[in-house]
């Protein structure tokens, strides 16, 4: 059986991992931020914390949580280099590198949705404001799962 770890930010998933936690993500939190539980397996709900840490179940495993608040993450990530403007530069080079992929290759890895024409397109647009004003959106909606190929196809372009 494998372990798995989910990165969740106000109960939106934002990271998913498998046998292992990436090890910059664990340096954002301190020992006293974890905490401790036994969970079972159900099957039509999948995960539910037993009522008992004591609770003898056959099915059931030890569960391990990191939990801070916003602002404590939001100053951790600060101390780190983390910030706004860092997220714009990472933001701009990543659009930059696409881009530059695109004109070397004929091709940008990850832009399945658009067909190769678009994606030079898409990308000169495709502006740091107009992804937060997304993302604000999205958690506005009150959303709690990505969108699928068919709710893409809906969205309005960049």
């Amino acid at each position: 059986m494998g372990s798995y770890a989910d990165v969740e930010i106000d109960g939106y998933s934002v990271i998913s991992m498998k046998s292992y936690v990436t090890p910059e993500l664990i340096s954002f939190f301190e020992e006293c931020d974890r905490r401790i539980y036994q969970r079972k397996w159900s099957d039509e709900e999948g995960y539910t914390e037993t009522t008992s840490e004591h609770e003898d179940h056959e099915d059931a495993e030890t569960g391990y949580e990191y939990r801070i608040q916003s602002a404590q993450l939001r100053d951790r990530l600060e101390i780190q280099g983390f910030s706004l403007s860092a997220a714009r530069a990472s933001f701009e080079d990543s659009v930059a590198s696409s881009l530059d992929h695109l004109a070397e290759e004929g091709f940008a890895p990850g832009f399945y949705w658009l067909e190769n024409e678009q994606i030079e397109d898409f990308l000169r647009n495709y502006t740091f404001e107009f992804w937060v004003e997304h993302v604000r959106e999205f958690v506005a909606s009150g959303r709690s799962r990505y969108c699928d190929r068919e709710v893409q196809e809906t969205l309005p372009d960049a």
